[in-house]
């Protein structure tokens, strides 16, 4: 008997204990709120409350602030919202300085319709004349896009204030000749931009005679002159800056650049095959000079490469080159090279008039590259030639009747889809009955009268294959229809 009541007892002691603890659990809550910063705003709810309490939150912003999100024990940007106080809790709601806005202008019209652009920060691109809305108080960077035949703007720096638009204009210059004389390289064109273009003069040269001058330029504007030249080929050239820099890109890179007080220096550029576009651009205050521009010419070898004879088309990947070169007056072509994509090249090998060739996987279009070196070391440029590449089968489709189920003739009407990606494109179609017997090939056309394998009433399928331009055939198309009893 004692053994059974002191079991009770133990009962009883534990209940008490547990609903002690939940009673402790089950005390008032404090929920504490905080603004950030604390100039930003203010925030309502705080307070002690009965635990589970669902309580509302709001936070108000002061002039020149809004409301961006909450942090804490509450997430989100709803604003107002609840918080359970379901424990002791601290919400704080975060403030930014109203955002403002970007405009900018882009000129001259011409410039524009030739697809000149904007984007801030690197953003999304912008016409002239858009409007970037809730950009962040604080520096921004407005930047502008490339436009054949023009010099584009510098980017400029600029600071957004709380509310407000800031509009800005982006100035392009179109090209104009420059004089040749003044680098002594007249055998090729020079053109110079910018609100003052590069001009001659004679009070400061490298040769004692001439030199270009870089045009005066305000704070965020540049003054470029520029040439082409046909690699590959080394370049030189003297060039002088005082208080500005000057820039160097070929073909839209940066390359080099001095800058300070630099007196002449002479600066050679190795450019590659094909055209190089060469761009000083001067960006002050003071000037810059350009003088002895000169190019290190080669005598480049010469050649061709011609795929399967000129065909327009292959069913192989496995094609035959066919390969000439001539060297002129030079020490002659001692070696050969190729390549699927202009950038990875097979192995110098001796030069030889036909040669096996693999295309790159895929079908499609496929263009082999070939270049010739002569003894010398000269490279020529990539000589190069196309093919298009169909090894796949084409595919289709074929209804009878428009997906009726039944009919009562013997004579249906065929409707046909096909596709051949990025093949030679189908050429030929033809039909069946039994699989077993087809109809001759004839052009696609996407429907076709045809009669079924019989007249008797019974399920009838008829068959189709495509086929394209290099004999590549589909697989077996089908569809059926249930003949009827005939009238």
């Amino acid at each position: 008997m004692r053994r059974f009541l002191g079991f009770r007892g133990g009962l009883l002691v534990a209940a008490l204990l547990v609903l002690a603890g939940t009673a402790m659990a089950q005390t008032d809550k404090t929920l504490t709120t905080s603004a950030n910063p604390p100039e930003g705003g203010t925030v309502t709810g705080a307070g002690t409350y009965p635990h589970n309490t669902v309580v509302d939150v709001s936070a108000t912003a002061n002039p020149g602030y809004v409301f961006d999100s909450w942090s804490g024990d509450l997430t989100g940007n709803t604003n107002p919202t609840t918080v359970r106080v379901n424990a002791n809790k601290a919400v704080t709601a975060n403030f930014v300085l109203t955002p403002g806005s970007v405009t900018v202008t882009i000129a001259p019209p011409e410039a524009v319709a030739a697809g000149a652009q904007w984007q801030l920060d690197g953003g999304p691109l912008q016409n002239s004349g858009a409007t970037v809305n809730d950009v962040l108080v604080g520096p921004h960077t407005v930047s502008f896009t490339d436009v054949p035949g023009w010099l584009k703007p510098l980017p400029q720096v600029i600071t957004v204030s709380t509310g407000a638009n800031t509009a800005v204009t982006g100035t392009y210059y179109g090209y104009a000749a420059a004089d040749c004389t003044a680098v002594g390289a007249c055998n090729r064109d020079w053109a110079t931009a910018g609100p003052n273009g590069w001009f001659f003069q004679t009070a400061v040269s490298n040769d004692g005679w001439n030199a270009l001058q870089s045009g005066a330029v305000s704070e965020g504007e540049s003054s470029a002159v520029r040439t082409t030249i046909t690699g590959p080929v080394d370049v030189t050239f003297w060039w002088k800056v005082d208080t500005g820099s000057i820039t160097v890109t070929v073909n839209g890179t940066p390359t080099t650049s001095i800058s300070g007080d630099v007196d002449w220096v002479q600066q050679t550029l190795s450019l590659g095959i094909g055209v190089n576009e060469i761009v000083w651009n001067f960006g002050g205050p003071g000037a810059g000079w350009l003088d002895g521009f000169n190019v290190v010419e080669s005598d480049l070898p010469t050649g061709s490469v011609e795929i399967n004879g000129g065909a327009a088309l292959t069913g192989a990947a496995d094609v035959t080159l066919a390969l000439t070169w001539d060297d002129g007056d030079g020490s002659g072509v001692t070696k050969m090279r190729f390549s699927n994509d202009g950038a990875v090249w097979s192995a110098w090998e001796n030069p030889a008039a036909s040669k096996a060739w693999t295309l790159s996987a895929g079908d499609g279009y496929k263009t082999v590259r070939a270049q010739f070196r002569d003894k010398a070391g000269n490279i020529s440029l990539a000589y190069s030639d196309y093919i298009r590449l169909d090894t796949t089968a084409p595919t289709g489709t074929i209804v009878i009747n428009n997906g009726d189920a039944t009919t009562g003739s013997a004579t249906v009407g065929l409707t046909m889809t096909w596709d051949d990606g990025a093949g030679s494109g189908v050429s030929r179609m033809r039909f069946s009955n039994d699989g077993a017997t087809w109809s001759a090939w004839e052009p696609v056309l996407d429907s076709k009268l045809w009669t079924l394998g019989g007249v008797t009433p019974a399920n009838y399928t008829v068959r189709v294959q495509f086929r394209d331009r290099l004999g590549n055939v589909s697989e077996r198309y089908s569809d059926y229809i249930k003949l009827v009893a005939l009238p």
